[in-house]
């Protein structure tokens, strides 16, 4: 990461005490001297704001509050007052303005360092952010997204404070345990990893690519299994025997749709004759509804001829008996005509009917011929028409013959032959159905080769990731190997008379134990407590160190605020000195600057002028970073 923190100038504003420092990079000395320790006005060196600068270091970078809930004296003092801090990430400079007292969380951030412009009454541009947005600029501009990893968040600059600045209350006891920040064992772990260097983008996405293939390996296994286990439980024939048995089927059913097809085609052309029977069929049935009517027509009429028949008969008996009447009658005499009833006299003017009994005999006699003749005439007509329903019914009787023979056609075999079809189309079912099962028990052993090369091809995703993942972690192994060699050289440097060395140990949990331990044959861990707090600065150098001289996640930005002096030799606490003095001079060579600040209560002789960047003391109030007391 070429990206790095540097803190330039932390300034109180309204001015206030002596806030209002410059750093710079490599060592920076915040130093408690001493007045006199007999001095009535003198104090404790270890209240006189050094942790106080420290926090406003923090607050600048990101810290919610400045001053905890029960600084209330604190808070009443300084709450007209605000933190200026002037920041570089990168080639990124920018100037922080934070009020020190703030019921909302909330930054002013100016482009540039732009301190002594405000100072001089300028008005720079500005913009204003929450603290979230405030605390996503600072990690935007240091990782460029770059500590996202799976396109999430790994973790972010504020997670990482309690590993860059190690307060004094407790800080220095463990690797992982911190004073002011609250982080899970898992959180810590992760925070450590990534600024050594153990965690990267490739790593994780390797893990992820590795668990997600191995996954799909073992669930792909698993469906191998599963429908393998259910072929050699369902199916009994090799694949080659299947499909030898089902050509055999095929070629059997292909004779039934053969056989079918020779059916269908009778019935076809049984059904082409049968619709020229039902043609003729309907011909006849309309030829002898046409007969039966032209009976029901002669019927009538003859039955008419032997009404009309009747008739005159009646009339030819009727003018029988009046033939003799009248000739019964024309033997009498009379007093009246019989005819008008008109008396007969001797008046020769008198016409009476006999006179014309000649002319009347002649007309019954014309009469009767005629009836005679039309007597003749409808029996001969009647014998006619009997004789022509005799040649109808003939007509008929012959059709009805003719139907009956259809109707023998029509039902005498489709029968049979729709019988032998419906056998033929049953027993193709059934080879169907078995060349059906043939086919599924062909497909489950295809299904279990398809899913046994599935899995192959997953193993071999698997095996083609592991040799990547083998490469990547033997890349992290090697930083490991790093870690373990920087840490017994500062461990060596810090302890100059060879008496003990540094052991890094990676636990199985991944847990980093850092551990000084002698160097003479017995080679036994150093439990001081002397040795306790250097084994956490000669691991933070570690990290440091590494984050110079090779690309890892670390910001190359550290604090550490008062070592517990008391408890080291102050020749190897001098070393601590020394050592940051030579990395700095070394990262001038590679041009990779760093930052490191310490507070202090000694310094070691013959150090510069120019790393000692605040120097506070116990004379008093005005010896205090703020120049009160909280």
């Amino acid at each position: 990461m070429e990206n790095a923190v540097f803190v330039n100038r932390v300034v109180i504003n309204p001015h206030l005490g002596k806030c209002d420092v410059t750093l710079r990079p490599g060592l920076n000395v915040i130093r408690a001297k001493l007045i006199d320790a007999y001095s009535e006005k003198s104090g404790p060196r270890n209240s006189v704001g050094k942790s106080t600068f420290v926090n406003l270091i923090d607050y600048g970078l990101g810290k919610e509050e400045f001053l905890s809930t029960g600084k209330v004296h604190g808070k009443n003092v300084l709450s007209d007052y605000c933190l200026f801090i002037e920041i570089a990430i990168g080639d990124n400079k920018f100037t922080v303005k934070r009020d020190l007292v703030a019921d909302i969380a909330s930054c002013q951030v100016f482009q540039g360092w732009v301190v002594n412009e405000i100072s001089a009454g300028k008005d720079p541009k500005s913009e204003i952010y929450s603290l979230e947005e405030y605390r996503k600029l600072l990690d935007d501009s240091l990782y460029e997204e770059e500590n996202y990893f799976n396109g999430k968040s790994y973790i972010s600059f504020r997670k990482i404070m309690s590993f860059l600045i190690r307060d004094q209350i407790g800080g220095f006891e463990e690797i992982s345990k911190v004073a002011n920040y609250y982080e899970s064992s898992s959180g810590q772990r992760k925070a450590i990893e990534f600024l050594s260097g153990l965690v990267t983008k490739e790593r994780v996405e390797i893990d992820s690519r590795k668990t997600k293939a191995e996954k799909e390996k073992n669930q792909s296994k698993k469906s191998w299994d599963v429908i393998k286990n259910y072929v050699n439980e369902k199916v009994d024939l090799k694949k080659g025997e299947i499909n030898k048995e089902i050509k055999k089927v095929e070629r059997f059913e292909s004779d039934l749709l053969t056989a079918i097809d020779g059916i269908e085609s009778q019935i076809s052309d049984y059904q082409r004759a049968n619709d020229l029977r039902i043609e003729k069929k309907h011909q006849l049935l309309n030829k002898k509804l046409e007969i039966e009517h032209e009976v029901s027509i002669f019927i009538s009429r003859v039955n008419s001829y032997k009404a009309t028949l009747n008739e005159t008969y009646s009339e030819m008996e009727t003018l029988s008996i009046t033939s003799e009447v009248k000739n019964i009658l024309d033997r009498i005499d009379y007093d009246k005509c019989p005819v008008c009833l008109v008396s007969i006299n001797n008046d020769q003017s008198f016409s009476c009917p006999r006179e014309k009994r000649d002319e009347k005999n002649n007309s019954l006699e014309t009469i009767a011929r005629i009836l005679k003749n039309e007597r003749d005439d409808l029996k001969q007509a009647i014998i006619q028409i009997e004789s022509n329903i005799n040649l109808c019914n003939q007509n008929l009787e012959v059709i009805s013959v003719e139907l009956d023979m259809i109707n023998e056609d029509l039902k005498v075999g489709v029968e049979q032959m729709l019988k032998n079809k419906k056998a033929l189309d049953e027993e193709l079912l059934s080879i169907k159905a078995e060349k059906e099962g043939l086919k599924k028990q062909l497909s489950y052993i295809e299904d279990e080769a398809d899913y046994k090369s599935r899995y192959r091809q997953k193993e071999g995703t698997v095996k083609d990731i592991l040799l990547e993942w083998e490469s990547i972690y033997q890349k992290i192994a090697d930083r490991r190997e790093m870690l373990i060699k920087v840490f017994d050289k500062v461990v060596r440097f810090l302890y100059n008379d060879g008496s003990r060395r540094g052991e890094l140990i990676f636990e199985q949990s991944g847990k980093i134990v850092p551990e000084i331990v002698y160097s003479n044959n017995l080679g036994g861990v150093d439990d001081g407590a002397a040795a306790k707090t250097l084994r956490v600065i000669a691991f933070d150098l570690t990290l440091l160190t590494v984050g110079i001289i090779t690309d890892t996640f670390h910001p190359r930005f550290l604090v550490h605020d008062s070592p517990n002096v008391r408890d080291i030799d102050p020749v190897t606490y001098n070393r601590i000195f020394s050592y940051i003095t030579k990395l700095s001079r070394a990262t001038k060579k590679c041009g990779r600057d760093f930052q490191y600040i310490i507070t202090t209560i000694e310094i070691p002789e013959g150090l510069s002028d120019e790393n000692i960047r605040l120097e506070l003391s116990n004379d008093g109030d005005q010896g205090k970073l703020f120049g009160f007391t909280f």
